[in-house]
This record gives C-alpha cells, sequence and structure tokens, in this order.
C-alpha cells in the first residue's frame, strides 16, 4: 500500500502540506485581489507598503503583479523556510503548481532547455 504524503515527510507539528498551500493560495488571491481579477498588485485596495512586501517576496517574473502561480509558489518557499527553522529534520514540501503555466520571464531557461544545453556540452 503506497504511503501518504503526510507518511513520507517527517512529522512536524504545524507543518502545511500541498492540499493545504492551494486552499491558502486561493483564500488569499480572492482576499487581496479586490477587484476580482485574480491577480494582486496595486490596483487591489491594499495598502501600498504590503503590496511592495509581497512584490519582493513572490513576483518571480518582475511584471508588477502576483498571480495565482506566483502566490502558490511563493507559499511553498515560506512553509520551506518555516520547516528550515522549526523542523530541520522535516523534508522541504515539493508540490505541483495547479496554476501553471506560471508567468515566465523572457529568455529563462527550462528544466527541458538545461536538460539539452547540458547534453550539448557534453
Amino acid at each position: 500500500m503506497p504511503y501518504t504524503e503526510e507518511e513520507c515527510l517527517a512529522v512536524c507539528e504545524g507543518a502545511w502540506y500541498c492540499e493545504d498551500i492551494s486552499i491558502i493560495t486561493e483564500d488569499f488571491v480572492a482576499f487581496y485581489s479586490t477587484d476580482g481579477d485574480d491577480f494582486v498588485d496595486y490596483n487591489d485596495e491594499i495598502s501600498e507598503e504590503h503590496v511592495s512586501l509581497l512584490m519582493d517576496a513572490c513576483d518571480y517574473n518582475q511584471d508588477g503583479t502576483v498571480s495565482k502561480c506566483e502566490v502558490f509558489d511563493c507559499v511553498v518557499a515560506c512553509e520551506n523556510a518555516w520547516r528550515d527553522e522549526y523542523c530541520p529534520n522535516s523534508e522541504h514540501l515539493y508540490c505541483a503548481n495547479p496554476y501553471e503555466p506560471c508567468p515566465t520571464c523572457e529568455g529563462v531557461w527550462t528544466c527541458d532547455d538545461m536538460a539539452n544545453i547540458t547534453l550539448e556540452v557534453m
């Protein structure tokens, strides 16, 4: 019988799992995207300071908006930072992002690009 995600990871009270990340992402965007466009940006009715903090931490493609995809990845990153501090024996959480494809920066290499380049160089 296969193990569940929780059984595979070291027990860490208060840790979040992939299902939690999806719920947190949906709740976060529903609350902070006050204009209903499913992006958080300076057009939403939240303090400029909070939007700036969010942009610094989660606007991975630097387009001035934070999408659900970016929120999901950012929450996973925050969870892993929390685990590093409070549960150092716990493994990092890796979750398939249900909001892919995520916005990308022009010219950024994908995993497939890296594999092909490595094959060419070797």
